[in-house]
């Protein structure tokens, strides 16, 4: 098995875009300038990639091929001839195999060294605050504990979008300055960017065209992969839910949005909007509704997810229990 392959999986694509950021920096340190290629099972067939990998370059010593979303490919032939290929591959290429599933087709994993097969998993909460504490202390910026745990519970639980959030927000302070519950909120709210949060907001007011205008924003900006934006939205219809069933219990609004951690104004309207508009029998069926979806996604080709999605969010708005 070669040294030369590498299979890197799971959803903590911060982590992952580091660990292939530092291979490029070594591999640029021993051959000097790379060739690079980039590509997807359902826009290029694995014959052309095994193809390009086995030819040699004209204008570098060495290339590096990435292959995303490789849980997509499936043909029998395709992984026959990617496995034909992982088992004598050219000396002059490193391959990458990226996919946010924890695995892939057996016969690949298989040809795969198991030292060159990673799994990146989601951080541990304890671990993304500490993680968004060292980043602002680098910047020489402190943060409230209040203002992390806000910020952790509207942003996306990878490092990618943590740190792309985290840069965005140091822009507005000065070295020294210290971060407050009230500036996170004023920061996620008034910036103009949609993501699982701004359409969780739209959803709730059972605004099924401001809903589906949001959800093309993300579409278009390629920052959220489907199965990303299902699961955030899966944790807040979760939390909804448990707000829904204290405040059926006579539970003191207050004392249910502490318990749910739902802490900033904006949220809080939020999901207040949702509890008017969602009976607890209708969020009961939309988190089966949201687990069955996102299991579709994950076995449907990536070009078919965007319209599913939007069938997702039609199905949460229009269906009444």
């Amino acid at each position: 098995m070669s040294n030369q392959n590498f299979l890197l999986l799971g959803p903590e694509n911060g982590e992952k875009k580091e660990f292939l950021i530092n291979q490029e920096k070594a591999l640029t340190k021993k051959f000097g300038e790379l060739e690079k290629y980039r590509f997807y099972p359902y826009d290029t067939e694995i014959q052309e990639i095994v193809t390009i990998m086995k030819n040699g370059s004209l204008f570098s010593t060495h290339k590096v091929v990435i292959i995303n979303n490789c849980e997509d490919i499936k043909k029998k032939s395709s992984i026959d001839q990617l496995v034909e290929y992982l088992k004598s591959p050219s000396t002059d290429v490193t391959l990458f195999l990226l996919s946010d599933a924890s695995k892939v087709d057996a016969k690949i994993e298989k040809v795969i060294k198991k030292d060159n097969k990673k799994i990146f998993w989601e951080l541990f909460e304890n671990r993304k605050k500490d993680w968004v504490i060292s980043f602002f202390r680098q910047r020489n910026l402190s943060i409230d504990p209040d203002a992390v745990e806000l910020l952790l519970e509207m942003i996306e639980n990878n490092t990618d979008s943590m740190r792309n959030d985290c840069e965005k927000l140091s822009f507005y302070f000065k070295e020294g300055d210290r971060i407050s519950e009230d500036d996170i909120e004023n920061f996620l709210y008034h910036s103009r960017e949609e993501n699982v949060f701004t359409l969780f907001d739209k959803v709730c007011r059972r605004d099924l065209e401001a809903s589906l205008d949001v959800l093309n924003s993300i579409v278009l900006a390629r920052e959220t992969q489907p199965v990303q934006l299902l699961s955030g939205l899966l944790w807040q219809f979760r939390n909804l839910l448990s707000l829904s069933t204290m405040l059926s219990q006579r539970i003191p609004q207050p004392e249910a949005l502490l318990k749910s951690n739902i802490r900033g104004k904006k949220s809080q309207k939020t999901y207040l909007d949702g509890i008017r508009n969602y009976r607890i029998q209708e969020l009961e069926k939309i988190i089966t509704l949201t687990m069955e979806y996102d299991n579709r996604l994950r076995t449907v080709r990536t070009e078919m997810q965007d319209s599913i999605v939007e069938m997702y969010i039609y199905s949460c708005i229009r269906k009444r229990a």
